[in-house]
């Protein structure tokens, strides 16, 4: 459960708070029964709690600035929270938009393309929304009307008005497909703003939680000989493990915050305790789908009104293997009397994809209106968003080693500080039972630092079956270079 779901629960049992909150407010959009003020209080009082356990174990100091940073944050919660639901939407946006101008482009009537265009994202579900809401007896511009007092984003705005224009004027809808390839173009000059602030967001990654946690360890070994002020093991391990840790994953989550959001690999598998087995059927997806849009254009070569088992001997001499399987599969299931659209739902269902999706999709209207170039176009569309996935990749592919070197470098760094440290308070003559204790706390640090870096590049490549392979390599290299040059540095 997210912390901004914590606090809005909590919010229902309070009391008003008599201060205003611009960002408070904007979780109306999302919540229409949700009280500001109320937000606003139980945002004041989990702060005072925070802020009263960091007295307990730090300072009055410590306690003030944990108290005005926490209710900082938790204010601002919700205006991120509306920021990342609206680039959720408008990176599925383009997908849903283009299959609708496909659907209308071969005639089908336009609640029906609708409800064909839809995905399972965010957009999607405030569409199948309006069309519930149609079939309550609403009028389609009511309904997307409140669809469009919904959203802070321009962009999911003039989509709302382009969808409703096409309604309104009927036709193929050109506009709709213009709009959705100005929303790609927009998608890649995103991603090239965004890589000079990935870069930065990693700076200061590095510093919160490799030079900030070394030079407090430096101060915490030498306050005593040098300074006669004298930091606990304990107050070491909460400010080593709970803090720094705490403000490393909010930088990392401004950096997940700072990705623009990418709608296309959301490959969607059943629960499964076995990361391996998820690793395979995400790696077997991702090769059907580089495989969809060339089999794809080859099937908008084969002539009008060809059968399904043609079609579907296309997937089936595919030159991937995977796909080629899937293709073989769906030919038996012919030969065996079941019906096309029994043996494409199957199809899906075991590989559960957008891009899946959007192919069984071009092949029922092939079968239904005999039209072969709306598949040519998915395909080509298909390849626009892969071209988009190649840029995020080369994007996080620098961030991603700039993380995966800060676990290397925090061992190294420790190992040297607590060797460097040792020597200097040999040098006074005296030896702290924070020396001795120190090093079995940065290892749990290391394994900490391991997994948030993990689950963050797992998240942020979408592959998060990856982030148990990525935390247990990177926990072990880390606490293994440790003790090993802690040893020979004695």
């Amino acid at each position: 459960m997210k912390i901004i779901e914590i606090l809005t629960a909590m919010s229902e049992k309070m009391p008003g708070f008599p201060l205003e909150s611009s960002s408070a407010e904007k979780l109306l959009l999302k919540h229409q029964d949700y009280n500001p003020k109320k937000y606003v209080t139980a945002s004041f009082l989990v702060a005072i709690a925070i802020s009263l356990i960091v007295f307990a174990f730090y300072s009055v100091i410590g306690m003030f600035l944990a108290f005005a940073g926490c209710f900082f944050v938790f204010l601002k919660l919700p205006e991120i929270e509306i920021k990342i639901i609206d680039e959720k939407m408008e990176a599925e946006m383009p997908i849903v938009l283009t299959n609708l101008h496909l659907h209308l482009k071969t005639g089908i009537q336009f609640r029906r393309a609708l409800e064909l265009s839809c995905e399972d994202g965010e957009f999607s579900g405030r569409m199948r929304e309006a069309l519930r809401n149609v079939e309550s007896g609403s009028t389609i511009q009511s309904a997307f009307a409140q669809i469009y007092s919904k959203t802070n984003s321009p962009r999911i705005k003039m989509a709302i008005s382009q969808t409703l224009s096409a309604y309104e004027h009927g036709g193929e809808a050109r506009e709709i497909g213009a709009f959705a390839d100005s929303m790609l173009s927009m998608q890649h000059h995103k991603l090239r703003d965004t890589s000079s602030k990935l870069g930065m967001i990693g700076l200061i990654f590095v510093t919160v939680s490799v030079v900030a946690p070394t030079f407090f360890l430096i101060g915490a070994i030498l306050s005593k000989p040098l300074f006669n002020v004298e930091i606990g093991t304990f107050q070491l391990a909460i400010i080593l493990l709970v803090l720094f840790p705490l403000v490393s994953f909010a930088v990392l989550y401004a950096g997940n915050a700072i990705m623009p959001a990418f709608y296309l690999s959301a490959t969607k598998t059943r629960r499964n305790l076995n990361p391996y087995s998820v690793y395979l059927l995400e790696k077997k997806t991702e090769e059907i789908e580089n495989a969809l849009p060339d089999a794809l254009i080859a099937m908008s070569t084969l002539p009008k009104g060809a059968n399904i088992k043609k079609i579907l001997g296309v997937i089936a001499n595919s030159s991937s293997k995977e796909l080629t399987n899937e293709g073989q599969i769906m030919i038996r299931q012919l030969e065996s009397g079941i019906t096309p659209q029994k043996a494409l739902e199957d199809f899906y269902m075991r590989n559960k994809s957008p891009i899946v999706r959007r192919t069984v999709t071009a092949i029922e209207q092939i079968v239904g209106t005999g039209r072969m170039e709306s598949v040519s176009s998915v395909a080509e569309s298909i390849i626009k968003f892969f071209e988009i996935k190649r840029a995020r990749a080369n994007i996080l592919s620098m961030h991603k080693y700039t993380l995966i070197f800060g676990a290397l470098l925090v061992p190294a760094i420790m190992a040297g500080t607590i060797s460097f440290t040792k020597n200097l308070t040999n040098g006074f003559g005296s030896s702290d039972m924070i020396i001795t204790k120190a090093p079995e706390i940065i290892s749990i640090y290391l394994i900490i630092y391991s997994v948030l870096v993990s689950l963050y590049i797992a998240d942020a490549e979408g592959k998060r079956s990856l982030a148990l392979p990525y935390a247990g390599v990177l926990s072990f290299v880390s606490v293994m270079l440790f003790n090993t040059i802690g040893m020979v540095w004695g």
